[in-house]
């Protein structure tokens, strides 16, 4: 197992989800997005992600797969409500007073109320490493898309690392990616899942890729850690 570190092709693979899952909770629903979704799904599913082993992932990929398979048996003609469905909804929970809230201060802080102390602590660790967001967005620095972005960027790293041989770095980028999804991603995913939980609206497309997000994330600190 400890050889599947130094394996470029996973880090690469990591890159991939990482990303993708930090699009989905960024930009609006539209035709680039569902793309996208439909180019990870086989990767998920190769998976194998047993029940008991990852229910989170293991019921995240059955609701996206339903939702994939539910837009592509939309007749050609109803495709343009569906798809609008699916950005009320998205604007239903991210975008009309953070109903289900996208940023880490939010869940850590005291009575869930805003605060920008976890904000301040991933900007430093952005600018140790030089990251930065390649698409123009006015969301906090700790906000769910972010800091999955700031993981594959980890991830494209320590596989650049691997390949050209500089082992010393792709240690430092692994250790930091652990301590990343310690120090933060994990302290406040699951209360990410139980506020989809509690909006109808969530069901459709964005509970099971926030059920694949918590797997994923809970799935690749165990890697990180063997």
């Amino acid at each position: 197992m400890t050889e599947e570190l130094y394996n470029s092709d996973i880090h690469k693979g990591r890159e991939v989800l990482y990303g993708s899952l930090s699009r989905v909770f960024l930009e609006i629903p539209n035709e680039h997005i569902f793309n996208m979704l439909e180019a990870i799904s086989p990767i998920l599913s190769d998976m194998e992600i047993d029940k008991e082993q990852n229910n989170f992932l293991y019921e995240g990929i059955k609701g996206l797969n339903g939702f994939l398979s539910r837009r592509k048996s939309t007749p050609h003609n109803a495709l343009k409500d569906f798809d609008e469905d699916v950005l009320r909804q998205f604007t239903r929970l991210y975008c009309m007073g953070d109903i289900v809230a996208l940023s880490e201060s939010v869940y850590l802080s005291k009575d869930h109320l805003t605060m920008q102390e976890e904000e301040i602590k991933v900007e430093k660790i952005y600018d140790t490493y030089g990251f930065s967001m390649d698409i123009v967005s006015n969301e906090p620095l700790d906000h769910l898309s972010y800091e999955l972005m700031f993981m594959s960027f980890l991830a494209k790293g320590t596989s650049n690392y691997i390949l050209s041989g500089d082992m010393a770095r792709v240690d430092l980028l692994l250790n930091s990616q652990k301590e990343f999804l310690n120090d933060h991603l994990l302290k406040w995913i699951d209360e990410f899942v139980k506020a989809n939980l509690m909006v109808q609206e969530s069901y459709n497309l964005y509970l099971p890729v926030s059920y694949i997000t918590t797997g994923f994330i809970k799935m690749d600190f165990d890697f990180l850690t063997i």
